[in-house]
């Protein structure tokens, strides 16, 4: 069982600490383990007294655990003084041994939502667990403890992030940083910056404007621990549990004492389950100018999608009847050659009325016309969109899970790849098969704002199973063009296709 540890303090409101973790992974549908740190005495005004743990029971209770199991993933929230915080540290490396893959959070709770008082200890004597741990998690209050400066903007948070990242960069682990920005004033979403040690990324969810949220932090936190713990990586863990934290927000609950004033609204956060409304999925801020959308594509003739490396089966599928295919040249660079094979394919897309897509060369689709282009998350970075819509020309982009399923969402394209759903010896993969569970729920996002297309190890044997998730397409490669009788492959995948089509 992929278990959590939560170690952090009681809150006898049950609005944050423990309480709030325990609750958040169970609502995900995740086991929690608890090490409790302190006991506090507080509501949604704050802290009014807080208690340590003896250094005996507090080490009693990672003994106990560390006996019974090795946990996938550990969250750190509130810790009551800096010998806690030592202590937690010197168990990490030996659990490490035990488990490579355990992920470890840090929320460093000095700083709380509702104010109050902080725990015994200053945020910097945090600072080497910290840079033990995969993420840590401050807020802007914290974060301006640990600097010394104050953050008043999106970009100081940026700056703020990549100093924080700074701190810890002599760690093995290469700890992230996800700067939340509910704190700061004046801006009607609450943008949160990721920085991994080369990009930034401002995540921006709606703000719920005069509301005071309580638990909000331990929330966030317990939910990316939740998906960490179900395999997702760091980057989708956050944006799930961004997506999370929106869906309990809208399902919160005030919590005003009776001698509140009318104007004050207090709210915890509700018990959302996993999310999958796209209303909830954050959204990439970017200070570059905003594009219009890519001009769509023929949905009817998009359903069937084959990926192959030459104009000669270009010319194939596209005489068995094929009306979108793609042209993948790989391990190639521009050349005399490769200019002649996209201008030969193109020129049968015209011939055919058929959608013909060229991967990564898009200067070269430019140059030749062509009807679209077909880009990889890497591609996106360099290559200039705004050239592709200027010229007409329709854009796919690949995702491999929520991130990039947001990048992508923000370029506004015309389609957009899920996958790998299965596994593929076509080409090295950097991620793991999706599987269509997940295909599901990144289709159900994505499908709001362009056509989808399901990608990676896609056979006759389980195709209705990843056409039942709703995507509007299936992209094939070897289970065409490795088929002892490609025309027979084609027109089998076709009927079944435009079979379960007709029943929708």
């Amino acid at each position: 069982m992929n278990r959590v540890w939560c170690i952090g303090g009681s809150d006898n409101s049950g609005g944050a600490g423990l309480q709030r973790d325990i609750a958040t992974l169970s609502a995900l549908a995740c086991s929690a383990a608890s090490i409790l740190s302190c006991v506090t005495s507080q509501n949604h005004k704050g802290i009014k007294h807080l208690e340590p743990l003896s250094r005996d029971l507090f080490v009693s209770q990672l003994q106990t655990l560390e006996q019974m199991e090795t946990p996938a993933v550990i969250k750190i929230g509130m810790l009551a003084n800096g010998e806690q915080a030592a202590l937690v540290q010197q168990y990490l490396p030996a659990l490490r041994e035990r488990n490579p893959d355990l992920k470890v959070i840090c929320d460093p709770v000095c700083a709380a939502s509702a104010g109050g008082q902080s725990p015994q200890h200053s945020i910097q004597h945090l600072q080497p667990l910290m840079a033990e741990c995969d993420l840590v998690t401050p807020n802007i209050t914290e974060a301006e403890n640990i600097l010394a400066g104050a953050i008043t903007s999106v970009k100081d948070m940026e700056n703020a992030a990549r100093a924080l990242w700074r701190l810890f960069d002599s760690s093995e682990l290469a700890t992230r940083v996800l700067l939340k920005g509910g704190h700061l004033a004046g801006s009607n979403k609450v943008t949160d910056i990721y920085f991994d040690g080369q990009n930034c990324i401002a995540l921006a969810s709606p703000s719920r404007v005069n509301i005071s949220a309580h638990g909000t932090g331990c929330t966030l936190g317990s939910a990316i621990a939740a998906a960490l713990a179900k395999g997702y990586i760091l980057e989708d863990s956050i944006v799930i549990a961004k997506a999370y934290m929106q869906q309990a927000l809208e399902q919160g609950y005030n919590i005003n004492s009776r001698e509140a004033e009318q104007s004050d609204h207090f709210y915890t956060p509700g018990l959302a389950g996993w999310p999958c409304c796209p209303s909830t999925m954050p959204e990439i801020i970017s200070t570059e100018k905003s594009m219009s959308a890519f001009p769509e594509i023929n949905r009817e003739y998009f359903r069937f999608y084959p990926v192959v490396d030459s104009a000669d089966w270009v010319e194939r599928l596209l005489l068995e009847g094929v009306k979108t295919i793609q042209l993948r040249i790989k391990n190639h660079t521009a050349s005399a050659a490769v200019e002649e094979e996209i201008i030969r394919a193109i020129a049968l897309g015209d011939r055919f009325n058929a959608q013909v897509f060229i991967n990564d060369y898009w200067q070269l689709a430019i140059k030749h016309r062509a009807f679209g282009v077909h880009l990889g998350q890497q591609d996106i970075q360099t290559a200039q969109t705004d050239a592709l819509l200027n010229a007409g020309l329709r854009l796919g982009i690949s995702t491999h899970g929520y991130m990039e399923l947001i990048k992508a969402v923000a370029v506004k394209p015309s389609y957009i790849a899920l996958g790998h759903i299965f596994p593929t010896q076509t080409k090295t993969m950097p991620s793991k098969p999706q599987g269509v569970e997940r295909l599901r729920l990144y289709h159900q996002w994505a499908s709001t704002v362009a056509p989808t297309v399901a990608i990676g190890g896609i056979k006759q044997h389980n195709l209705h199973s990843v056409l039942n998730t709703g995507v509007d397409a299936v992209a094939v490669v070897s289970a065409v063009t490795q088929a002892k009788n490609p025309s027979e492959a084609v027109s089998t995948f076709r009927e079944n296709i435009n079979a379960h089509f007709a029943q929708r």
